[in-house]
């Protein structure tokens, strides 16, 4: 049984390839998988112990119970951004509060530069 699990989870990363070098792209889904479980374990293990929820501040977003109202939006235009300002980040204080993640870190020329 363990073997045709395994052959339908190969046809799985099969039909997510380009068709060129499968092996490797096999072997990429595969390690991704992984990691996501891992990931995942990590975090679900991390939930037990925490007691208190996040502050807001340090949230990169806002609840979906939490909205600003927006009138519609013209296709022409680009973006649409609200008057209000209930919901504000003072973005220079959150990137300096949050230096030692890496998802606010900028590669430029392939070095690792703050964006701050």
């Amino acid at each position: 049984m363990q073997g045709e699990l395994e052959h339908r989870r190969v046809k799985r990363f099969y039909s997510r390839t380009n068709k060129n070098n499968v092996g490797s792209q096999i072997a990429k889904h595969e390690r991704r998988e992984r990691l996501l479980r891992a990931i995942s374990r990590r975090r679900e293990g991390s939930a037990d112990n925490l007691s208190a929820p996040e502050p807001e501040a340090s949230r990169v977003s806002l609840n979906f119970d939490v909205s600003e109202a927006l009138p519609p939006t013209p296709p022409s235009q680009h973006h649409h951004i609200s008057e209000e300002r209930k919901h504000h980040l003072n973005i220079p204080t959150w990137l300096k509060e949050n230096e030692g993640d890496l998802a606010v870190q900028v590669r430029v020329n392939n070095k690792a530069v703050n964006a701050y």
